[in-house]
């Protein structure tokens, strides 16, 4: 619905991109590039561009959603101080579907990144998620990392840098 300008639901979401442009635009006019991570987490059960009513959201509709904003950002509005980050959630359980599931295609992307939260470091590339976003030949970063919400947890440094030494992830 969000993607029809004719129903409430597609108003009020082109109202919301409209003021975040208003501000992005600002940057722009100041020199400012802003790296953009729209919908992130998107393989994740926990957001509305996630879930339809039926169960998960499909590929081609989250790509559509996608598509439209960098469209309406990078074409109407002129926006080209956004670096546009494709940011999935580490495929840790079945609440999680595959980390490339919802990817919107090279030419809309331009970096790749993953969110994770566990308490050991180590997990980050359980299902394959890590290495199926480094297969992409797209610069790759690590958007959102900690220990599991409620943990009392501390992240060993030295299993994190492992992560980092077997993925060739540079930390700048």
């Amino acid at each position: 619905e969000v993607l029809d300008p004719t129903t409430p639901a597609g108003r009020r979401h082109r109202d919301d991109l409209s003021r975040v442009a208003d501000v992005l635009a600002r940057l722009r006019d100041q020199g400012v590039v802003v790296l953009w991570r729209p919908y992130h987490e998107m393989n994740g059960s926990w957001w509305w561009y996630s879930l339809s009513r039926d169960g998960w959201t499909e590929p081609a509709d989250f790509e559509a959603l996608w598509r439209a904003q960098f469209t309406y950002f990078s074409e109407e509005r002129q926006l080209d101080n956004l670096i546009w980050v494709y940011a999935a959630n580490a495929q840790l359980n079945e609440t999680i579907q595959d980390t490339l599931r919802y990817y919107p295609g090279d030419d809309v992307v331009d970096v790749v990144a993953l969110d994770h939260y566990d308490s050991d470091a180590t997990t980050m590339d359980r299902c394959g998620g890590l290495t199926a976003l480094q297969a992409l030949d797209k610069p790759l970063g690590l958007a959102e990392i900690g220990p599991s919400r409620g943990s009392e947890a501390s992240w060993d440094l030295p299993a994190l840098l492992e992560v980092a030494d077997t993925h060739r992830i540079r930390f700048a």
